[in-house]
């Protein structure tokens, strides 16, 4: 059914995003910055228009994800 499918998708960026944490984590670490300041960086480097802000609040701290992200 589209509710299971659906579902895994949910499950698999959770996923995701945790693997993406771990990464980012370790770049921030090594480049001797808060997980903050290196978001900001690559954002400004990367999306000179910037980016949307993320709505998800809830599912993103599953992943875990900070508000300030």
């Amino acid at each position: 059914t589209s509710a299971r499918i659906l579902e895994i998708i949910y499950q698999d960026e959770n996923r995701h995003d945790s693997f993406g944490m771990k990464w980012f984590r370790y770049l921030s670490e090594h480049e001797r910055r808060t997980l903050e300041a290196t978001l900001h960086r690559l954002v400004s480097d990367n999306f000179p228009c910037g980016i949307k802000p993320q709505f998800n609040e809830p599912e993103r701290s599953e992943a875990p994800l900070s508000p300030a992200f």
